[in-house]
């Protein structure tokens, strides 16, 4: 039972390829429920975790990486599918690009991972929301980005973003701190 949201975490994972055919045959709708699905069954493998005391190390790796590259996938199909907003998916798949980097150090170097923070995945969140939205209503992408909703919605998650981003730098100089002084062997790089 312990392994229930590992086990909905690879379901994610394998969802990536499935969003990324539906939206390249422009069946954004059905894009569209399969990020929705993606995002509800992140919920629930975070719900079941916490609730039943599920939390495992390999669920700590497995749902952020799933999270991380359904973020990665959206934003690069969005770059390609709708040039026009390039600039809004660059930042948002640097910043994921550079989390995955920074924790993937982290694990190699014997940090042991302490898992999403709140700030996260409420970043997530609304990059779910967003994105599901644009794809259920595809006429808004046809609206000039300097225009209304599609502009706000886009500024709210690069700020997101960004902050979240911001916020995880405090663990990232833990690490930092913890090669220096020794507490992590330099032998395992």
């Amino acid at each position: 039972m312990k392994q229930i949201p590992n086990i909905i975490s690879v379901f994610r994972i394998l969802l990536v390829p499935v969003f990324i055919y539906y939206i390249t045959i422009k069946n954004n709708v059905f894009a569209g429920v399969i990020l929705g699905i993606s995002g509800i069954t992140d919920a629930l493998d975070g719900f079941l975790a916490r609730k039943f005391s599920w939390i495992t190390d390999i669920g700590k790796i497995i749902d952020p990486v799933a999270d991380k590259l359904t973020q990665i996938a959206v934003s690069i199909v969005f770059m390609i599918e709708y040039p026009g907003f390039w600039p809004v998916f660059a930042v948002l798949l640097l910043k994921e690009v550079a989390m995955i980097l920074l924790v993937g150090l982290m694990i190699t170097q014997g940090v042991s991972f302490k898992g999403a923070k709140w700030f996260g995945k409420i970043t997530t969140v609304i990059f779910f929301l967003t994105m599901v939205g644009v794809l259920f209503l595809p006429g808004i992408l046809n609206i000039d980005i300097s225009e209304g909703v599609l502009l706000v919605l886009f500024i709210i998650n690069l700020a997101f973003a960004v902050i979240s981003a911001l916020m995880y730098l405090p663990d990232f100089n833990e690490y930092r701190r913890s090669l220096k002084s020794g507490e992590i062997s330099e032998n395992k790089k």
